[in-house]
């Protein structure tokens, strides 16, 4: 804290949660199969967004060949 440029009370709160959110025995979970869950939903929605984008895409093409 001491080679912190910010000089206000605000800095040792931010530091003190800084910790805390640090030392929280839940702040990172160490279940298995909840990471395993995470990423599939992580997954399963960047599959969503490529398949929106590519309908999307098939959309526009289909309506600029109308023309």
């Amino acid at each position: 804290m001491t080679r912190s440029p910010v000089r206000s009370p605000l800095r040792l709160r931010i530091a003190m949660g800084i910790v805390a959110a640090e030392r929280w025995p839940h702040a990172y979970s160490t279940r298995v199969r909840e990471y395993i869950n995470d990423r599939r939903l992580v997954l399963f929605i960047a599959i969503g967004l490529v398949v929106a984008m590519v309908l999307h895409l098939i959309l526009i093409v289909m309506i600029a060949g109308l023309k």
